[in-house]
């Protein structure tokens, strides 16, 4: 009998412990719950937004994404979009294409439910490495979940690759924390097949064997051979993506080229300054942009503050390995910020801005993760005024309502690629980028779309273009940029019909990139459609040399060129320059090259039709004008040419 009242005793005494338990891990679902709903919130806008900038590549104008096929799954893992290795992303889009008519809301839902599962998956993994106080994990999610910073990563549809390999990267962190814990080899496994999706999303998770050590070293973990061994397949797979990175990079010249040559100084300063604004964003977001240009003084002098940048930092980094006095928490917090920012900190300098809102994704992580750990220190310190500790916990709580109501607002600058762009104008009048966007963005969406029928209002984005092309053209830094800024002048022009400009522009960029094949292509149209056919086309001489500049132009095209599209069109253009020089030979052949690129290429079975049929081969232009009423059934030009072969052909037998 006393041992049952003992045993009864003792099932009574655990249950107010297991009441208070249940009650703190309900408080913990529901702020989580919370927390999601809140982002969900803050994020809705963005199903308004439309595609911007790299969207083209990636979507909009990505017929890999059409279908979803064997053939198309193995282009994914063969293939390199937008200088970017992403498989498992692309296939997220051809998925999500599938699903929907008009799948653009669907895209930014699915981003943000995506972000939503990291936030979620920041507190597990924060908690399973802290597991003392649960308001570390919470503080360390919540920031994650609202920081302005992270808008970029979550609304831009083409930066799907950075919150889905995010998932995978702290899936694998999650895992990673229970091996630590239980040493079972099966969740290292686990582990790995995680890593490996997170690579196959971007190539930044490469980065995630050396974030496993820094949990070894976090968790006072002894050191061993074993340690090494276990991480040897981890740091192979990061070498393999690493490679791969850099050959899809290296595969995206034009990319390459926008970064400016400058000085050891310049360079070492530029990115001690791009680290300090990381740590100063992380708790300022103040002047957020789509893009942080490198300053124009390059290759004189940089205002002091950029030399100053250098030594704060140093002073910076002597802070946080004197904070080891207090503890691991702030080093650790700092290392995983370093080192997961490390490898787009610009130490190779690649394109055109010095640093971006969406490297920070993962690395803030680390300061949020100091943040709550600083939070928890003052709460629990007894000797600290209760006073203080409020003002800690106001402070904090209006840090957070600050950052979710700056990020709601932000999310409205992305609502579409002129309002994102003209942001980053407002931001920094003197970089060319955002002017040569937006422009070319009037050229697209108004010009050639919306007002393609209104003369009126399409001369209006024509000249508000050139306007925006000539501000991008005094403010370039680079050769390659200001090329590609003199071509779109040309090209605005061309639009008006002021040819005489167009072929001037044109000149120019060919003269500062003699390898510009598009500058050739449409300088030889301009000579072909203009001076050739309509200015000189009653006068032999001239007419023949215009048609012999075009010849020449659209060989270098030839000669220079690996787009496929600018490649059909220079052959065909060169088949009709040879048409009108009575080479019906050259026009065949020229013809049948730009039909091998593009089989369904009407206009050029039409044309090679006619050099056909000038050659007397009948049968040979009733085949090619079959095949154009085959792809095009109302074209009156082929039916009419069909009609009169036919006759030939039936009056011949």
């Amino acid at each position: 009998m006393k041992k049952t009242d003992s045993k009864v005793q003792k099932q009574q005494s655990r249950k107010p412990s297991e009441t208070k338990s249940s009650k703190s891990t309900t408080w913990i679902w529901l702020i989580l719950a919370s927390l999601s709903i809140l982002t969900f919130a803050i994020y809705s806008f963005s199903t308004k937004c439309g595609y911007v900038w790299d969207d083209g590549l990636y979507i909009t104008k990505n017929n890999d994404i059409q279908n979803i096929h064997w053939e198309n799954i193995k282009l994914f893992f063969s293939s390199f979009y937008a200088g970017n290795y992403q498989p498992i992303s692309m296939l997220f889009y051809a998925v999500e294409n599938k699903l929907s008519l008009d799948p653009i809301s669907l895209f930014h839902i699915d981003n943000i439910l995506i972000h939503i599962l990291n936030s979620l998956l920041v507190f597990v993994v924060i908690r399973k490495l802290s597991p003392a106080n649960v308001w570390v994990a919470i503080i360390t999610a919540a920031f994650f979940a609202v920081h302005p910073m992270h808008v970029e990563s979550v609304i831009w549809i083409s930066e799907r690759k950075d919150v889905l390999y995010t998932f995978f990267f702290l899936l694998s962190l999650v895992f990673y924390c229970d091996y630590l814990k239980t040493s079972k080899i099966h969740f290292l496994l686990i582990a790995g097949i995680f890593f490996v999706l997170s690579c196959f999303s971007k190539s930044a998770a490469v980065i995630l064997p050396v974030v496993f050590v820094l949990f070894d070293y976090y968790t006072n973990r002894s050191f061993h051979w074993k340690m090494i061994v276990e991480k040897l397949p981890f740091f192979a797979i990061s070498l393999v993506f690493g490679i791969v990175a850099v050959h899809s990079q290296k595969n995206s010249g034009s990319i390459q080229e926008m970064a400016p040559t400058m000085s050891m100084l310049e360079h070492i300063s530029i990115v001690s300054f791009s680290t300090l604004s990381y740590l100063f964003k992380a708790f300022f977001p103040i002047k957020l942009s789509i893009l942080y240009p490198y300053p124009i003084e390059i290759g004189k002098t940089l205002p002091l503050y950029y030399y100053l940048a250098i030594p704060i930092l140093c002073l910076l980094l002597f802070f946080v390995w004197y904070s080891l006095k207090w503890g691991k928490d702030i080093l650790f917090g700092f290392l995983f910020f370093l080192v997961t920012i490390i490898l787009v900190l610009q130490v190779i300098p690649v394109g055109a801005a010095s640093m971006a809102d969406r490297y920070s994704y993962v690395p803030y992580i680390g300061l949020f993760f100091i943040v709550g750990k600083i939070v928890d220190w003052l709460w629990n310190k007894e000797k600290l005024k209760k006073q203080y500790k409020q003002i800690a916990i106001i402070v904090l709580s209006l840090g957070f309502v600050s950052f979710a109501g700056i990020t709601q607002k932000r999310v409205k600058v992305w609502e579409n690629e002129e309002t994102l762009f003209s942001d980053a104008i407002d931001k920094y009048p003197q970089c060319n980028f955002p002017y040569f966007v937006r422009a070319s963005n009037y050229i697209d969406v108004y010009v050639d779309g919306i007002y393609a029928q209104d003369s009126t209002n399409r001369r209006m984005y024509i000249n508000k273009a050139l306007s925006d092309y000539k501000n991008a053209l005094i403010y370039t830094i680079n050769p390659q940029r200001k090329a590609d800024v003199l071509y779109s002048i040309g090209y605005s022009y061309a639009k008006l019909n002021d040819f005489v400009h167009a072929v001037d522009y044109y000149n120019q960029s060919i003269k500062v990139s003699p390898q510009g094949s598009t500058a050739y292509l449409n300088r030889g149209s301009c000579y072909l459609d203009y001076y050739a056919n309509i200015i000189f086309a009653n006068n032999k001489t001239e007419h023949e040399k215009y048609m012999k500049l075009a010849q020449k132009d659209f060989e270098n095209v030839i000669r220079y060129t690996d787009k496929i599209d600018d490649r059909a069109k220079a052959y065909f253009d060169l088949a009709l320059v040879l048409f009108n020089l009575q080479d019906n030979v050259g026009a065949v052949k020229y013809n049948s090259e730009a039909i091998a690129i593009y089989p369904d290429y009407a206009d050029a079975y039409n044309d090679r039709g006619c050099a056909k049929f000038n050659m007397k081969d009948y049968k040979g232009a009733l085949d090619d004008y079959n095949k154009v009423l085959e792809l095009n059934p109302q074209d009156a030009n082929a039916l009419k040419n069909r009609n009169l072969v036919q006759s030939i052909l039936d009056s011949k037998k």
